[in-house]
């Protein structure tokens, strides 16, 4: 018997909500010019855009030619580009195009989407373009709706398998910059198969495609901790409002029902 969703009852679909305090141009806009002197890309496609942040910036820095693609998730009336280069595509399958971009981009997309679809969104990259911008969450580092996360090596092995080199040259760059959000300083790397761009950054100063935490995350993490043990205590010396505890048994029973159910 298929288990009953007592929290999403009313509808079957994860969603994601880009929330305008984490999705915004602070990284964007240290990130971007680095971008635009390492690859000079004419052409930019980012895969997961969101409300098109980072396209805006490439934009800003004389980018004319780009697109977003997503799902249909995503709030039009918050998107920062011109509604028309936006896609809606499922990032679980394929998408094909008949145009190969100067620069893809795909940023904290990857852990958004389910386990057997990992080779499916490598392989959607791949086919965009010899250069790509690559960032996702490692295991534990936690957000909305991640359901794949994983060490860099994973990914890694993937892109090879598409015959994209990692260049681990972005990270050692922003790692202690103050304006890039940890996520993105722990996690993006650069592939290509380009000869030309390969030659460039080759003598790079490189983290390796190292398994890293940001210390900006440890202390996210530890903060969060710290919150979990004061409310555990709250509960145990009966602290917390009766409205608590009545929710905390409606939750029990219900799990309770559950596991009747699925008998």
């Amino acid at each position: 018997m298929r288990k009953l969703n007592f929290n999403n009852i009313l509808s079957e679909e994860v969603r994601y909500v880009h929330d305008e305090s984490v999705h915004n141009f602070s990284a964007a806009r240290e990130i971007v010019p680095f971008i635009m002197d390492l690859v000079n890309p004419k052409s930019v496609v980012d895969v997961g855009c969101g409300t098109g942040t980072w396209l805006k910036v490439f934009n800003d820095n004389k980018v004319s030619d780009f697109i977003g693609i997503d799902g249909d998730y995503v709030n039009k009336q918050s998107l920062k580009i011109n509604i028309n280069l936006f896609i809606e595509h499922n990032l679980e399958t394929p998408y094909i195009s008949d145009r190969n971009f100067d620069l893809v981009i795909s940023l904290e997309v990857a852990e958004h989407l389910k386990e057997d679809s990992a080779d499916i969104f490598v392989e959607t990259l791949t086919k965009l373009g010899d250069t790509i911008i690559f960032s996702a969450a490692i295991p534990n580092q936690g957000g909305q709706n991640h359901l794949n996360e994983r060490e860099p090596a994973y990914w890694i092995s993937k892109f090879q398998k598409q015959g994209f080199i990692c260049y681990d040259v972005i990270r050692p760059m922003f790692w202690e910059n103050t304006n890039v959000d940890c996520w993105y300083k722990q996690n993006i790397l650069l592939f290509s198969k380009n000869p030309e761009l390969i030659k460039k950054i080759i003598i790079m100063n490189s983290f390796s495609g190292a398994h890293l935490v940001h210390p900006e995350l440890l202390r996210i993490k530890e903060g969060g901790l710290e919150q979990m043990n004061r409310k555990y205590d709250g509960i145990l010396n009966l602290k917390e409002s009766i409205k608590f505890y009545y929710n905390l048994f409606i939750s029990a029973l219900k799990d309770k029902v559950q596991k009747k159910l699925t008998k």
